[in-house]
């Protein structure tokens, strides 16, 4: 199971919070995400979990478009 974000962009107002931001994350690996306040750390993880869209960019799940998937779809299977 794969998550991964393609260059990332995502602006509010004249702030953009992301800036071409890509990463991989495979089920069983450790992530840390760590900057200062207003790095958009939350930003990052509420477009990975298919809250908020990105104004260019995507993020997969699963090699899927993630905006095109349920819920139920986006949810971690237990094992």
């Amino acid at each position: 199971m794969t998550i991964e974000a393609c260059q990332i962009d995502y602006v509010v107002g004249h702030k953009k919070l992301l800036d071409q931001v890509s990463l991989e994350i495979t089920r069983g690996e450790i992530t840390a995400l760590v900057g200062p306040n207003g790095a958009g750390k939350s930003t990052l993880l509420s477009m990975l979990a298919g809250d908020i869209k990105p104004n260019s960019g995507r993020v997969l799940y699963e090699n899927q478009n993630i905006d095109e998937l349920t819920i139920e779809q986006r949810s971690i299977p237990r094992s």
